[in-house]
């Protein structure tokens, strides 16, 4: 599972009370999501169910700050050393989780942050609204998750809102 290939990657022991601890929240997050997002209840989350779900969650205005909330949650639980900036090897780590291949994220990682090696909060907030709430399928969000590899694909990039 995602849970187990993230603690693999964060080197923590399988059997520790942190790595059942992660576990423990990503399942408890994921079946939030389903609650909400799974509209025929067939127990899984279709890429239409997952747009239309993000887009109500954070196209509303009064949810744009809880966006951000969340951004900072998550910007925070990827930076391991806390030094306000996310390095490659962080980054690797958590595309590592969801089995993206190394170079794919190096990729990603380069066209983010320009290739100076560091990815700050502020970039890492505005790649994240633009990977949720943009319609621009070249947008910089869209690698922000090492989703949108090569640039002439549009696997999950364009609307996020499906109007």
């Amino acid at each position: 599972t995602g849970a187990n290939n993230l603690a693999s990657l964060l080197k923590l022991d399988s059997n520790s009370e942190v790595a059942k601890n992660l576990k423990t929240l990503l399942h408890a997050l994921y079946d939030r999501l389903r609650l909400s997002a799974d509209k025929d209840n067939d127990q899984k989350i279709s890429q239409t169910e997952y747009l239309n779900h993000y887009a109500n969650e954070f196209v509303i205005p009064k949810n744009i700050e809880a966006l951000s909330t969340v951004g900072h949650e998550i910007f925070k639980f990827i930076d391991r050393d806390q030094d306000g900036e996310i390095s490659f090897e962080e980054y690797k780590v958590i595309l590592g989780a969801w089995r993206v291949p190394e170079e794919k994220a190096k990729r990603a990682f380069s066209l983010l942050t320009k290739n100076s090696g560091k990815l700050g909060f502020e970039l890492f907030l505005s790649c994240l609204k633009e990977f949720l709430l943009s319609s621009d399928p070249n947008a910089l969000g869209n690698n922000l998750f090492g989703i949108n590899w090569d640039l002439g694909k549009k696997s999950m990039s364009g609307p996020r809102t499906l109007r």
